[in-house]
């Protein structure tokens, strides 16, 4: 008989192969935008797995086509869904690169019993203690709940086999192959939606607290403690934003669940009060505070900055510790912290922005003045600028300046000058903040009759 359990270990760990043949190319998906978030491949020749960072796909250059694993149908890149993973086709080695909106919302992942190829819907790395996952029995369950006994305990990647948990992070871009033992749901839910821990204290008669906020009602709440729900009775006071319960002796980690969405573990260091606290201060790359910018120290959650941003986070062992500070629209930043004892000390760190573009262009006007000069450059740093400048007789029907690969998050200072004939001149300044799909402006008769 041990010839049928081999052939269905081997059943579960051969996945779906790629079609024999490429696709037909999709020739509407190469298109080069002139803006928005954009996410590169390493392609090699032959077959590739991917998945898109983005709640819809804009545009994409080096991709002819999509297959689906799922249906076997092959599809452009505008069509892709979020979550989803795909088979492309490369003739050779080489880059590819698409374009996208950020999912603004929650993203549903429908997994099938079996293979199943996913992705992350987010731009940024995506910690699955961030997933809840539903069958049509149970509803928002936790990582600790689920797997392996829902989902097998490793995934695919390439050709390695990697363990998969709720420490596990997603790559944007990169696409994982996923055994379900079931039909279920995975949830990402919307930043907006997740309950976030502001802080823990003791209560009175051995009871903790937690305060923060997204807690949302009662009825629709769940404290896990490791992967075991804590009773109802356990529970003394639940409102948005605190709760006050009872924990076992031996807690070692505690979620809070609100609705379909789960916070980040709290670990046991987490429960306990403190004397004196350590801060760490986060800052924009233009000296502004960042507020909401989740830290983990030597791999636990530790706390969130408030409106100064600055997080407070609990007594830390003499030592170097690793921390890691991470805020939607942000680069990920890492740094190593080394605590003295007897010392408190308030770090900074300034975390960065993701790349875009700026977009300006300018008409000619009907009183004869025509757009001569575009001037662009960061509000508080007028060293970084973009000029350009075109004759009289060059700016019919429009002028455009496009500037590649400029963080976003900051303010930006344009100024336009047109002029005439007879070299007089008219100028407008403005300021402008770059958004998260960059900035795109056009000043169109701006000085002619009506404006």
């Amino acid at each position: 008989m041990w010839w049928i359990f081999l052939l269905l270990t081997l059943s579960c760990w051969c996945q779906p192969s790629p079609p024999a043949t490429p696709p037909a190319p999709v020739s509407a998906a190469s298109i080069t935008p002139q803006q928005g978030l954009a996410q590169r491949y390493d392609l090699k020749a032959g077959w590739n797995t991917l998945s898109f960072p983005f709640g819809k796909v804009t545009a994409s250059q080096g991709i002819d086509a999509l297959v689906s694993p799922r249906s076997g149908q092959s599809l452009s890149p505008l069509h892709a869904q979020p979550g989803q993973g795909y088979w492309v086709y490369s003739a050779r080695s080489g880059s590819a690169c698409v374009w996208g909106e950020l999912q603004a919302t929650s993203c549903t992942l429908e997994l099938q019993p079996g293979w199943n190829l996913v992705g992350s819907p987010e731009y940024d790395p995506l910690d699955l203690y961030q997933l809840t996952a539903s069958d049509d029995t149970e509803f928002n369950r936790i990582w600790e709940e689920v797997c392996p006994g829902w989902i097998d305990a490793n995934m695919v990647s390439g050709k390695e086999k990697l363990p998969l948990g709720a420490s596990t992070r997603w790559q944007p871009g990169a696409a994982y192959w996923l055994f379900a033992n079931r039909a279920l749901r995975l949830r990402v839910s919307d930043s907006n939606e997740v309950p976030v821990v502001a802080r823990t204290y003791p209560g009175d008669h051995q009871e903790q607290c937690i305060e923060g906020d997204h807690f949302g009602p009662a009825d629709e709440g769940r404290l896990v403690v490791g992967s075991e729900q804590l009773p109802a009775s356990s529970i003394l006071e639940w409102t948005p934003s605190r709760i006050r319960y009872r924990a076992p002796a031996n807690a070692d980690a505690l979620t809070v669940v609100a609705g379909a969405a789960a916070s980040p573990r709290l670990m046991s260091q987490n429960f306990a009060p403190s004397q004196s606290r350590f801060r760490l201060k986060v800052l924009s790359e233009d000296g502004q505070p960042v507020v909401g910018a989740n830290v983990y120290v030597d791999g636990h959650y530790a706390g969130l900055t408030d409106r100064w941003g600055i997080a407070s986070l609990t007594p830390l062992a003499q030592g170097t510790h690793q921390v890691r500070v991470s805020r939607r629209d942000f680069l990920t930043r890492d740094l190593q912290w080394n605590v003295v004892p007897g010392r408190t000390t308030t770090p900074q760190i300034t975390l960065y922005s993701p790349l875009s573009s700026i977009w300006i262009r300018a008409t000619p006007c009907t009183d004869g003045f025509r757009p001569y000069k575009i001037d662009v450059y960061q509000k508080s740093n007028d060293t970084q600028r973009f000029t350009k400048t075109w004759y009289y007789n060059q700016a019919t029907p429009y002028v455009d300046l496009i500037w590649n690969s400029v963080p976003t998050n900051l303010v930006y200072r344009i100024d336009i000058t047109w002029r005439d004939a007879n070299q007089y001149e008219k100028y407008l300044t403005v300021e402008r903040k770059v958004g998260r799909y960059g900035l795109q402006v056009t000043y169109y008769n701006y000085w002619g009759p009506g404006w």
